[in-house]
């Protein structure tokens, strides 16, 4: 007798079959509901390209600290090679984290292309973190400018960072050679020809620098840093047409340059343009106040043109502004000798001897001060003091000798 069942199902079978059925469902929610991530993210490779990009796109946009972060979760991802490293060092650079960035630097293949550009990143920022006041930072400034010139060599920018990097050190002929290279491989190189001038002032060759800022304005004659400089060679080479040229055109584009106008006055004045000097004289005055040079230039004009009341009241604003002015001091000092005031004269003269013990015009006019005030024993001693500091200046000698004869 039958049941009516026909092919019954084993309990286990049903059992397992509904099992299966539960992990399939339950491994459906996870890959959808984002428990399974890890099954459905890009391959960490893919992650970490991104990453990369993503720092180098933020370095172009400036964002140092975002390229940082974004560069190294990069290589926490498992991201190499030279570019990460290059833009890694670069960010850092960028921020003053100096130690961060030489540590990126070395971890570059000697055949990276841009190497050149880090090296001279990492030796701006030894120049511009020290080494202008400190020896040790000045000499890794030139390692790596060296380091850069090793990578590319055919380039004008590591020759002239190196020139300057020379030339701060002191070495003179070394920088003069790189800046000398430099307009060898780009002959309108900013910097390179005023540079070189620089260089050749440093050297003693008045000459040549004279002719390398003339190169150098017409290659950039809106560069009234570079005008400025050449009026000055021209002023000491009493050159003083050309140095009023200079310097009014400095004037004409910077009218409130305060020094400008101070560096046309003195041109003027030794040209012996009087009238013109006084008036470039007060405008530097009325534009800093505070110029005390000027007020000397001043003073010193009044008296010349023997303008001794006018001298006077010069003189003393120039040592208002600067209370430890010898010079003006001892053209204070003389201005009141001129008008036989010769207490006022020794004290003025004194404050120079005490301000600057071994200066010879103080020692000298001081001497010249007792003299005229009928003080022989006081004159012959700061005669003889003068004469101690410079043996071979002659008119304290001849002073002395005049005051000696019985």
């Amino acid at each position: 007798m039958t049941t009516g069942i026909r092919n019954p199902v084993p309990v286990k079978s049903v059992l397992a079959r509904r099992l299966l059925l539960c992990v399939a469902l339950f491994v459906s929610i996870w890959l959808v509901s984002g428990i399974g991530t890890c099954l459905a993210t890009p391959a960490p490779g893919d992650d970490s390209q991104a990453s990369v990009r993503l720092g180098i796109e933020q370095y172009e946009k400036g964002d140092f600290a975002g390229a940082i972060k974004a560069l190294n979760r990069a290589i926490k991802l498992g991201a190499a090679g030279d570019e990460v490293h290059f833009y890694l060092a670069m960010a850092y650079l960028e921020k003053g984290m100096l130690k961060e960035g030489l540590s990126e630097a070395k971890l570059l293949s000697g055949n990276f292309g841009r190497r050149a550009e880090l090296y001279l990143k990492l030796g701006d920022v030894y120049m511009n973190s020290g080494g202008l006041h400190d020896e040790a930072m000045l000499l890794d400034a030139i390692h790596w400018y060296k380091e850069a010139l090793a990578a590319d060599g055919k380039a004008a920018r590591p020759h002239f960072s190196l020139g300057l990097a020379y030339y701060e050190a002191g070495m003179f002929a070394d920088a003069q050679m790189e800046f000398e290279t430099t307009l060898e491989l780009d002959p309108g190189y900013p910097g390179a020809r005023e540079n070189l001038a620089l260089t050749y002032l440093a050297q003693g060759d008045r000459e040549r620098a004279f002719k390398e800022y003339r190169m150098a304005l017409e290659g950039a004659p809106g560069d009234m840093g570079v005008r400025v400089a050449f009026g000055d060679l021209c002023l000491e080479r009493r050159q003083y047409g050309e140095a009023v040229d200079q310097y009014s055109q400095v004037v004409n584009a910077l009218p409130t340059y305060a020094v400008g106008h101070y560096k046309l006055a003195m041109a003027y004045h030794r040209a012996g343009r009087f009238d013109e000097a006084v008036a470039e004289y007060k405008e530097s005055i009325r534009l800093n106040p505070h110029l005390f040079y000027a007020y000397y230039g001043l003073a010193s004009l009044y008296f010349e043109r023997s303008l001794f009341s006018e001298s006077i009241e010069e003189f003393k604003r120039a040592i208002r502004y600067n209370p430890s002015y010898v010079s003006a001091y001892i053209g204070l000092g003389r201005a009141y000798m001129a008008t036989g005031q010769m207490d006022e004269a020794i004290a003025a003269l004194k404050v120079a001897t005490h301000l600057s013990v071994l200066d010879r015009d103080s020692h000298y006019w001081l001497g010249v001060a007792y003299a005229q005030a009928n003080n022989t024993e006081l004159a012959i001693r700061e005669l003889r003091k003068t004469l101690h500091i410079d043996d071979k200046y002659k008119p304290a000698r001849e002073l002395l000798d005049r005051l000696m004869k019985p």
